[in-house]
């Protein structure tokens, strides 16, 4: 499973003994952990870091296997780059760099997946 750890676990409290220190004394507590391995709904996260200079992560979740593809354009809609690819279900990052982009500015970042599209922006600064 490919993913982010924050998105894949959750914490419960069974299973693991952990500690807790109040005014010098000690206190014994449990844990669990569960992984999350159901993906739910498809999503395009906001790329980081942002604004960017050098380059940048740009994030996305889909549930099954796809084609996905990512364009990004120009505040006007040129199209300055695309990344296409057939993805396995989960979480995945492409890295944009500075050098795919003409000058500073807004740009548009839009994923494409089965009959969804999502849009969203990033500011460069060169």
């Amino acid at each position: 499973v490919n993913g982010k750890l924050s998105e894949m676990m959750s914490i419960s409290d069974l299973g693991i003994e952990s500690q807790t220190y109040l005014n010098n004394e000690v206190s014994y507590d449990s844990a669990e952990i569960f992984w999350n391995t159901d993906i739910g709904e498809f999503a395009l996260y906001q790329n980081t870091p942002n604004p960017w200079t050098e380059s940048t992560d740009i994030s996305f979740k889909i549930p099954i296997d796809s084609e996905v593809t990512i364009n990004i354009s120009s505040i006007n809609g040129q199209r300055i780059k695309t990344f296409n690819g057939y993805y396995e279900s989960g979480i995945h990052s492409i890295i944009l760099n500075d050098q795919d982009l003409m000058r500073s500015g807004v740009y548009y970042y839009e994923m494409r997946y089965g009959n969804h599209v999502v849009l969203e922006k990033m500011i460069l600064l060169k």
